[in-house]
């Protein structure tokens, strides 16, 4: 496998990490719009952590794991299904 030189892996980490900060601040905005903040909140916490249970459980037959940590959670419980598909491809593409 071809190693990384350190500009990509840190233009790479740059790129995820405004991702990331620009998704967890439209997440609460999208939210609050709903009219039901707590109910949708509580509602994407719900399917993001199942979601990532069903990753973790199927991850012995695919080959993905996503270990339960306090990131993974956190990401599935702010952000959802959405959330949680986004790591999945951060796994797939990048390998992280």
């Amino acid at each position: 496998m071809e190693t990384k030189s350190p500009e990509v892996k840190r233009l790479a980490h740059f790129i995820l990490t405004a991702a990331a900060g620009a998704v967890c601040l439209v997440m609460p905005v999208a939210l609050w719009r709903s009219r039901h903040f707590l109910r949708s909140l509580c509602f994407s916490a719900l399917t993001g952590n199942a979601a990532l249970l069903a990753v973790c459980w199927s991850g012995s037959f695919t080959g993905i794991v996503l270990s339960p940590n306090l990131f993974t959670v956190g990401t599935a419980t702010l952000l959802g299904l959405p959330g949680v598909i986004s790591l999945l491809f951060v796994k797939l593409i990048f390998g992280v």
